[in-house]
């Protein structure tokens, strides 16, 4: 299993989907595993401690956490797990998207991300940290958080809350496969170093699986995990590294480990803040793009930063907000590039024009040149005033210039992507901004913004381990 692998360190998995592991095996193991110097800590990953997997939102075997059965049996898994390992890490299984009889009662007039914030801070603090260091007072609880962070809100996550219950956090960069997925091949390491913005000293460690890869795919997601800045990769999991399908991915990483270590000393390229604020929605799936497109992005809830230029989208803040923050960078004197959806909310600057029936993209024209939008696009408003620095059909706005006071402002008006993509299980997934990166004109008007702000052309270069064909 571990041939070829610096491995230093392996979690037990104590439960998981209603079993618990023996504790003489555990122990037994653990023992072998230290006398060869390898650490050794626990795992829980908290599915199926409920029978009431049938009420989720979606297919899942994700619990509920008002159940006070299944929550007695989190509590004494902590206890046994606590009893053993001075170290345990929750898998991101920890998560609800319950609609069970009693979670609408408890629900009351909460909305469901407001009460499953409150649900599952609760829950991790009473059942799983407290019981922890009741059992054991040297342990550590590791909290892996998933990469869906723009659906964190939604099923539980209050990172404003719950980071701060654990003593450490690890970080899930799976970006699997972007031909049937909507995570980009930067994705994992975009995330990494965003919750280390958030907490950084307790992100240390980052977690990949072998689902839904390839060997490019698995070594990809290592690549970015490194450039993220972690310290420690958690590989999951050591029972399917042997098997004959998966092996060769195993290999490829072996193979290409070497060239990676020297990459952690790169974060200092990260030059580009865009400011994203927890609990926030809008623009999905954008962030990513910048970072596609060769611009050298870090997400970040700070607003001092030396940087001279800023990315405001939808999820900067709260749409009652974003006058107020945009003013805010006015202040600051940064230049400011930002979405047409937050500029909307800013009227006393910028006036759209709505369109009676959605317009089809066809044609980007920039800088003298025109080329072929490669997507299914609509317009649905138009930006008027301004510089248009770049227009769809010869004559709608998709980047504008604006001279604000002491600040440059570039306002994005991205067009609305209908085409779609076909996901594993054979459903159809919004294509997302792929557009951006397929055609020449709009990738060049974006990323031609931040040259005088970033090292654009090096980051280019080394945003991916692989060259891929979007």
């Amino acid at each position: 299993i571990f041939s070829g692998i610096a491995v230093k360190k392996v979690y037990l998995e104590t439960y998981r989907d209603g079993y618990t592991a023996d504790e003489k095996v555990l122990r037994e193991a653990k023992k072998v595993m230290e006398k060869e110097g390898i650490k050794v800590s626990g795992g829980i990953t908290t599915t199926h401690f409920s029978d009431k997997v049938k009420y989720n939102e979606m297919v899942s075997a994700a619990g509920c956490y008002t159940d006070k059965n299944a929550n007695r049996n989190l509590r004494k898994t902590v206890e046994f797990t606590a009893g053993i390992f001075n170290e345990i890490i929750i898998d991101d299984w920890f998560f609800t998207i319950c609609t069970c009889p009693d979670c609408k009662k408890a629900k009351q007039g909460k909305t469901w991300p407001e009460y499953r914030s409150r649900l599952m801070h609760d829950a991790a603090k009473k059942h799983i940290v407290d019981q922890a260091k009741k059992t054991n007072k040297k342990v550590k609880v590791v909290l892996k958080l998933p990469q869906w962070y723009e659906e964190y809100y939604e099923r539980g996550f209050d990172m404003t809350k719950l980071i701060g219950i654990f003593d450490e956090v690890a970080v899930g960069t799976e970006s699997r496969d972007f031909k049937t997925g909507r995570y980009m091949p930067v994705h994992g390491g975009m995330l990494y170093r965003y919750i280390k913005e958030i907490a950084p000293e307790k992100v240390k460690k980052a977690w990949f699986d072998i689902y839904m890869t390839d060997a490019n795919i698995y070594v990809e997601q290592a690549y970015q995990s490194v450039m993220g800045g972690a310290e420690e990769i958690i590989l999951f999991c050591a029972g399917i590294m042997p098997q004959k399908e998966m092996r060769p991915m195993v290999e490829a990483l072996i193979e290409k480990t070497p060239q990676m270590g020297r990459l952690r000393d790169l974060h200092k390229i990260f030059k580009v803040p865009v400011i994203r604020k927890a609990n926030t929605y809008g623009d999905d799936k954008l962030h990513q793009y910048f970072l596609m497109l060769g611009i050298p992005i870090f997400l970040t809830e700070r607003m001092k930063f030396e940087e001279r230029i800023v990315i405001l989208t939808e999820q900067s803040e709260k749409k009652s907000e974003y006058a107020k923050l945009f003013n805010y960078f006015l202040k600051e004197k940064k230049d400011i590039v930002l979405t047409a959806g937050v500029a909307k909310e800013i009227k006393k600057y910028f006036k759209f024009k709505k369109i009676g029936k959605a317009v089809k993209g066809e044609i980007i024209k920039y800088a003298g040149r025109q080329n072929s939008i490669k997507g299914k696009v609509v317009i649905n408003s138009e930006l008027t005033g301004g510089k248009h620095l770049a227009l769809i059909n010869g004559a709608y706005p998709f980047l504008t210039f604006f001279k604000i006071k002491n600040s440059k402002v570039f306002v994005l008006s991205l067009p609305e992507e209908t085409a779609a993509i076909t996901d594993i299980t054979g459903d159809r997934q919004s294509a997302d901004y792929r557009y951006l990166i397929k055609t020449l004109g709009m990738a060049d008007a974006v990323r031609n913004i931040f040259k005088n702000y970033a090292n654009v052309l090096l980051f280019d270069r080394i945003k991916t381990y692989y060259k891929y064909n979007l």
